[in-house]
């Protein structure tokens, strides 16, 4: 799914580079298909070191314990959206 919004998206705009980052860009199948779109287009595809590449659910839980030491609390009400093409404005 991530592959083929971003053959989309390289379609629709123009890129000089292609960056994968975080902790989706250890995962060698993306990785091998970033980069096999990268080079059908002559443009780069730029990964990290993996031993760089993290998930961010540790600073997530971090973020969240500073905010509940500050007092900030999000209601039970509060609804998560877990759907992307609710707030990507690319269209892709």
């Amino acid at each position: 799914a991530l592959t083929e919004r971003l053959e989309q998206a390289l379609g629709r705009f123009e890129a000089r580079a292609v960056t994968v980052a975080g902790g989706c860009a250890c995962n060698t199948l993306l990785r091998r298909e970033t980069d096999r779109l990268a080079q059908a287009r002559g443009i780069a595809a730029r990964f990290p070191s993996p031993k760089l590449c993290r998930d961010n659910g540790a600073m997530i839980a971090w973020a969240g314990l500073l905010a509940l030491r500050r007092g900030v609390r999000t209601p039970w009400s509060t609804t998560a959206v877990a759907n992307l093409d609710t707030l990507t404005p690319l269209g892709v």
